[in-house]
């Protein structure tokens, strides 16, 4: 790839979700534009998607402000990287995916060097540090949103920006078999009486379902799905309390299952040496992640992109966020929203509940997810209303979208290349 090539794109991406719409962004643009290389941060997906990976994103992925200066020498060391690369490549356009303060340092550096900056997944500034937007005007061409309410936020700050749908509507559906379906009517459990599921949900099922086969999973008894995030530090926070709320409903509901699909961030061991000790019997799985949010009956997830994942499969959950307590203190007074969580934040309002910092723990985890078992109207109410969440989300095909815009963007500047030549 030499300098000056028109078909040379810059693509970074810190995060497992930024890795996975980064991959599938690429492979949609290859199917316009096979010819265009792209090359920069990002994890197994974009790299599987043919992207040339100097450095790996896993070794940036963090959450929480103090956690930061224990990558600090790694975030430094990509970012010199990048910079040089960029500054010799030369490429026609930049494609920053969320992972804002490591990003507009490098929407800087392509501004320099009179490179377009295509910003898509927006940074959280219209949750906190607000101000960042005169920055990102200054320094992204174009804004590429996948949240319906960024366009209005955006456009007041006169910015050029396109909603393109949420990429996730492209991407989730169960995998292992299509006729997998919701848990069956549970039997009773003690003195908690499990209801039925609605009329309807129960069908579909072959009877050598792939998902319930390969994991031993017995579908005549409730699932709960455990999602504790993609991060190390998220897992080590979250898993304590995960655990404890696991114990605690295996005693109010018997013969209740929990299976754990690991983020391609995680090392299995980092939840097994969790597991092991507790005697607990949580299926711990490399794939499968929504056929576990389709076969269960409750999720509980990390705060992030995995709670709009179950809103889209429709499966009720409670959201768990725990920070350092520096990081918590400082958000406390720069985050401007009243949600922290994206289904929420999509719907304008609480439908799901929102365990933060201390609330977390294996009591308040356990009475969320028992109510969503035994109390039919609140779990048909909280489906109902994730339902009204997806509808908000757009439709399928923005990867496409925003393959397009790419094409479009590489064209201009390849075309200003040669009539500058």
């Amino acid at each position: 790839m030499s300098a000056g090539s028109a078909k040379n794109v810059l693509i970074v991406a810190g995060e497992a979700s930024g890795d996975m719409h980064g991959a599938n962004l690429v492979r949609a643009v290859h199917d316009i534009n096979p010819e265009i290389d792209f090359w920069g941060l990002g994890g197994e997906k974009m790299r599987e998607a043919g992207v040339k990976i100097p450095f790996d994103s896993t070794r940036l992925a963090v959450v929480g402000i103090s956690e930061v200066f224990a990558h600090l020498w790694q975030i430094v060391q990509a970012q010199r990287l990048l910079r040089k690369a960029m500054r010799d490549k030369r490429p026609d356009l930049v494609i920053l995916i969320d992972y804002p303060d490591f990003n507009l340092l490098l929407a800087a550096k392509a501004r320099s060097l009179g490179i377009p900056v295509m910003y898509y997944i927006s940074p959280q500034v219209w949750a906190w540090r607000s101000g960042r937007v005169k920055k990102i005007r200054r320094l992204v061409n174009r804004m590429v949103v996948i949240l319906p309410f960024e366009v209005e936020f955006y456009r007041g700050h006169q910015m050029e920006v396109d909603f393109v749908g949420h990429p996730l509507l492209d991407i989730i559906k169960p995998t292992m078999d299509e006729n997998n379906s919701p848990s069956p009517p549970f039997s009773k459990g003690g003195t908690h009486h499990i209801p039925p599921l609605e009329k309807g949900d129960t069908g579909g099922f072959s009877n050598e379902s792939v998902f319930y086969k390969r994991f031993e999973i017995d579908r005549s008894r409730p699932i709960v799905g455990l999602f504790p995030g993609s991060r190390l530090q998220e897992v080590n926070r979250l898993m304590p309390s995960i655990i404890d709320a696991a114990g605690r409903l295996e005693e109010k509901i018997p013969g209740i299952q929990f299976v754990l699909p690991l983020a391609p961030t995680i090392d299995r061991r980092c939840v097994e040496d969790f597991i092991h000790s507790t005697g607990l019997k949580i299926r711990v799985i490399e794939d499968g992640i929504y056929d576990t949010m389709k076969a269960a009956r409750a999720v509980i997830a990390a705060s992030g992109t995995v709670t709009l994942e179950a809103a889209i499969m429709g499966v009720p959950m409670i959201i768990v966020y725990k920070v350092s307590k520096l990081s918590y203190l400082v958000g406390k007074i720069m985050v401007r929203v009243s949600h922290i969580g994206l289904v929420n934040l999509v719907a304008g309002r609480r439908i799901v509940p929102e365990l933060v910092q201390e609330e977390v723990n294996g009591r308040r985890i356990a009475e969320e997810v028992h109510k969503i078992i035994v109390d039919e109207k609140y779990s048909r109410t909280m489906k109902n209303e994730l339902e009204g969440v997806k509808n908000k989300l757009g439709g399928p095909g923005a990867s496409a979208r925003v393959a397009e815009i790419v094409c479009q963007m590489v064209k201009g500047k390849s075309s200003r290349l040669k009539a500058e030549g």
